[in-house]
C-alpha cells in the first residue's frame, strides 16, 4: 500500500482539478480528491521527499491553499492522539518554546477537545508554554472520520525551530 504523505486544502469544488494538476506535476504521486466526500481536501500518496513535494506543488499548483506533510496516521482516540504526538515532539520542543495545537475534525465523534488533551500532555512532558497567537511550533491535527493525521511544521521539515 502506498503511504499517505500530504494533505492539501483547496477551495471548495476545486478538488478534482487540483488532484489532476498534482498528478500532472508529479506523475508518480497518487492524488485522491474529496476523501470520503469531504470537500476542500486532496490526499496525496507516494511521496519520495515530502518537503520537496510540498514546495514544488505549492509553487506549481496555484490553487492550493495549504499543504501539510503527514507524520502519523492512526485511529482517532484522544488518549492515543496525545501519546503519538508527544512521542513525535519529545526532545524537539523544549521549555523555551511556545506551542499551539490546531485541530480540524470531519465526521461525528464522541469526544470534544483534542487540543486540551494534546496540549496538557505536551506541556507536562516538555515544560513548553502554550501560546495560541505567537508560537514557535504549531501542531496540526486533522481528523477524517476515524483516522488521525498530524503535522508538526518545523519538526518534520528541514526548517529548524527558533529558540
Amino acid at each position: 500500500m502506498i503511504a499517505l504523505c500530504i494533505i492539501i486544502k483547496t477551495p471548495l469544488s476545486m478538488e478534482k482539478t487540483i488532484a489532476s494538476l498534482v498528478k500532472e506535476t508529479r506523475p508518480y504521486l497518487e492524488a485522491k480528491p474529496s476523501p470520503r466526500g469531504y470537500q476542500g481536501l486532496v490526499l496525496v500518496y507516494g511521496c519520495k521527499k515530502e518537503s520537496l513535494e510540498v514546495e514544488v506543488l505549492s509553487m506549481k499548483v496555484l490553487k492550493i491553499e495549504r499543504a501539510f506533510i503527514i507524520q502519523t496516521v492512526a485511529l482517532a482516540d484522544p488518549g492515543r492522539i496525545a501519546e503519538i504526538i508527544v512521542k513525535t515532539v519529545e526532545g524537539k520542543i523544549h521549555m523555551n518554546h511556545c506551542f499551539a495545537v490546531k485541530t480540524v475534525r470531519r465526521g461525528a465523534y464522541s469526544f470534544t477537545s483534542i487540543n486540551n488533551a494534546v496540549g496538557i500532555t505536551i506541556k507536562g512532558k516538555t515544560d513548553a508554554r502554550v501560546n495560541l497567537t505567537k508560537s514557535n511550533v504549531v501542531i496540526r491535527v486533522e481528523i477524517i472520520e476515524e483516522s488521525l493525521h498530524d503535522n508538526i511544521p518545523g519538526i518534520s521539515s528541514p526548517v529548524e525551530i527558533p529558540g
